[in-house]
């Protein structure tokens, strides 16, 4: 989920939306086990804040082009651990971590 304030500009035929927010959720990562791993599961919360921007512009009276896109970055990150038949668990083999991105392209008729 998400929640963003943008402000709006218009500058000629195209709208400008930038806008701030928050993007966060719940991950649940499940593990199998295997000969020499153990399996078990991680439930976790996730978010982090992260910028957008959408501009679309007017073609015709009926025609709308939007491409928008965001980009974040994971501040609180869910982690899944290898751990071996002994106990002993390595690196984070899976997670929800890091900056992500990601792009919108839209496509209205009116009437």
């Amino acid at each position: 989920a998400g929640l963003v304030a943008s402000v709006r500009a218009e500058t000629g035929p195209i709208r400008w939306e930038p806008g701030l927010g928050v993007r966060g959720g719940v991950a649940r990562l499940a593990g199998q086990a295997r000969a020499d791993t153990l399996g078990g599961t991680v439930t976790a919360r996730w978010g982090g804040p992260m910028a957008s921007l959408r501009a679309s512009v007017a073609l015709g009276r009926r025609f709308v082009l939007a491409l928008g896109g965001e980009v974040g970055y994971v501040t609180a990150g869910v982690a899944g651990h290898v751990v071996d038949a002994g106990g002993q668990a390595g690196r984070p083999d899976v997670a929800i971590s890091g900056a992500w991105w990601s792009a919108t392209l839209g496509v209205g008729f009116g009437r």
